[in-house]
């Protein structure tokens, strides 16, 4: 839905979008597909339905008129993450199997949608994994791989996972915090400028 909103609004040629272990989900990203979505009645009939039969709970709590009144509108986008959780994150981590990295078919209806969308629109779409703090230890990245590779191998896929940035730019294993957001994001912008003559 945001991306038909931005692209009615405005004329863009190229969307680039960050598709990672975190992103597309595994153990714990994928429990949020039974979180509660303040955008679901926006959604298509299908739609809700396919999610329903995940978690009706949370479908029907959905719909609270206050919270979508609220946080209509408030959902993607960048977030400044102020959060230095890097120790904190890797002793929680330490006792934990490696996430197996295989995501739920939800999240691949989505990635699915978007790359029609893109395609019937003529959008040149980028998936980028971005950096997270040695993904190799707690993902299981063939898998990730694989789900590219054999789903989306038509997509232009830029792999950053290890791009390598202090300790201090990492708000926990799977997220750069605001420091390596900036550092990561200078360095994008010359690639894409160099590459693409902008």
């Amino acid at each position: 839905m945001k991306l038909i909103n931005i692209t009615s609004a405005s004329k863009i040629d190229t969307l680039i979008i960050s598709v990672s272990p975190v992103s597309i989900g595994g153990k714990e990203e994928r429990s949020q597909i039974k979180k509660t979505n303040k955008l679901l009645y926006r959604f298509p009939w299908e739609d809700l339905m396919f999610l329903f039969h995940y978690n009706p709970l949370a479908i029907g709590h959905s719909f609270n008129i206050f919270d979508i009144r609220a946080n209509a509108n408030n959902v993607g986008g960048y977030l400044y993450l102020d959060r230095f959780k890097l120790q904190k994150d890797l002793a929680r981590r330490t006792t934990k199997t490696p996430d197996p990295c295989i995501p739920h078919e939800a999240q691949l209806l989505y990635l699915d949608k978007i790359v029609a969308y893109c395609r019937s629109k003529s959008i040149r779409l980028i998936f980028i994994n971005t950096p997270m703090y040695h993904a190799e230890r707690f993902y299981n990245m063939d898998n990730f791989y694989k789900v590219i590779e054999d789903k989306y191998n038509d997509v232009t896929f830029w792999d950053y996972g290890n791009y390598v940035l202090p300790d201090s730019c990492y708000g926990d294993v799977g997220h750069l915090n605001y420091i390596g957001a900036k550092k990561f994001s200078a360095m994008l912008q010359e690639k894409v400028r160099n590459k693409y003559n902008q």
